[in-house]
């Protein structure tokens, strides 16, 4: 397994265990798609919940990580969704993209933002 898929499977598992905390309930994890692969994929009562996750050592944040997240990313996230809400078409909740920033430093990890509503469909 190489060093940086490492790092990113324990940042995903932090955030992972941080939502279950919450009471969420995690549909999926890495879940993957022609478009692309959303991270963490998780419902409570009210919302489905398509989730980011962006790790890196804690000196290297480009703007809090949000850079990470704009644009292309954004697009192919959104598209990742509507594959996934296609294959599970009875969803019926609202649905929200949330960004989860974990900074590494040496072999400790740490959720430094949990973005509710990162961005929506219409970004």
């Amino acid at each position: 397994m190489s060093e940086s898929k490492r790092v990113g499977d324990r940042g995903e598992n932090l955030v992972r265990d941080y939502l279950v905390t919450l009471g969420y309930q995690i549909l999926a994890q890495k879940w993957q798609c022609p478009y692309g692969e959303i991270d963490l994929i998780a419902t409570n009562p009210e919302w489905l919940i398509f989730v980011e996750v962006k790790t890196r050592s804690a000196r290297n944040w480009d703007n809090g990580g949000l850079l990470a997240i704009a644009g292309a990313k954004q697009q192919k996230l959104l598209l990742s969704a509507q594959a996934y809400l296609a294959q599970n078409p009875e969803t019926e909740k609202n649905l929200r993209f949330d960004v989860a920033l974990v900074a590494r430093k040496g072999e400790k990890y740490h959720l430094t933002k949990y973005l509710t509503s990162a961005f929506t469909a219409d970004t």
